[in-house]
């Protein structure tokens, strides 16, 4: 699936940008409209093959970086789409590992399924992602939740968690929470991020992040405070003593880079986005996120472009 955002960070000097945060605000030079019959059209083919409209998403992830392990429990609000009574949605854990659900309830009542007839897998014709779709019927024009408690078997044997969006395979956050893997679906999206253990961490994520420690546990709430597509949300969840971050202010915009040490070129980074971000803004218009740029840097694996 090809995306092509407003704003897009590209290769720094060989060390590719993983995530920028940020999107679109009203003061930005805005898209050609849509002819009626084309717009009418696309909302006709959305209708029918996403069925929801996402409002609102709330997700907290326990992470455990001795076990490589997240306990999740996420709340959607939606609404359904014109014609429709069944709510589809993308969820990756549910289709791949089913085992790691271990409850899902729409509207307060829980579902029978994985494993019951409350669910199915559906494809779209000239799609490669599998659609799940809830078999009880939602009546009324009202706002509907669904809530999903599951669990994340990390990989890797660094203690990272991370968003791990894939351009070119099609891949969004679905990796990691129930969404709608679309462009065209904007919601607001509130995270909470906590890491049991006593090894500090470092969070960066799309949104502003506020760090709000519960006891022991570190915590931090990313909140996007505006409605943004789910494959636009970026976090990165670090160990203090094996990263860096530094923040500075370009042409009027904050700038948080987080690499790890001995890895991706901060100072490169930076010395790009002095030349590119005023060029973006002469270009383009203000940087369209009030809390300002975040950028997650790795040595290799490519790069993804946010709003």
């Amino acid at each position: 699936m090809e995306r092509m955002g407003r704003w897009l960070i590209s290769a720094l000097l060989g060390c590719l940008v993983l995530s920028v945060s940020g999107c679109r605000t009203e003061e930005t030079p805005e898209e050609e409209p849509l002819a009626p019959a084309s717009a009418a059209a696309d909302n006709a083919l959305l209708d029918e093959t996403f069925h929801i409209d996402i409002r609102d998403v709330q997700v907290t992830f326990d992470y455990f970086p001795a076990e490589n392990r997240v306990d999740a429990r996420a709340r959607l609000e939606f609404v359904v789409r014109a014609g429709q009574t069944l709510a589809r949605f993308h969820f990756t854990p549910l289709l791949d590992q089913p085992a790691s659900v271990s409850e899902i309830l729409l509207d307060g009542e829980r579902l029978a399924y994985p494993g019951g007839a409350d669910g199915r897998i559906v494809t779209v014709s000239g799609s490669s992602q599998r659609i799940l779709e809830l078999q009880r019927p939602l009546l009324g024009q009202g706002l509907h939740t669904l809530e999903v408690a599951y669990r994340l078997d990390l990989s890797g044997e660094y203690p990272l968690f991370s968003t791990a969006v894939n351009d070119l395979e099609g891949r969004g956050n679905e990796e990691l929470f129930p969404t709608l893997n679309s462009p065209a679906e904007l919601a607001c999206h509130r995270l909470t991020l906590r890491v049991h253990g006593d090894r500090p961490f470092r969070c960066i994520g799309s949104g502003r992040v506020t760090r709000q420690d519960d006891g022991a546990v570190q915590q931090w709430l990313l909140d996007s405070e505006r409605e943004l597509a789910s494959y636009t949300v970026m976090f990165a969840l670090l160990p203090e003593d094996g990263s860096v971050l530094e923040e500075r202010t370009i042409d009027g915009v904050p700038v948080r880079i987080l690499a790890f040490q001995g890895g991706a070129s901060v100072e490169t980074a930076f010395a790009r986005l002095q030349t590119w971000l005023p060029q973006l803004q002469s270009e383009l218009g203000p940087y369209p996120a009030p809390p300002g740029l975040s950028v997650f840097l790795v040595s290799e694996g490519g790069g993804m472009e946010y709003y």
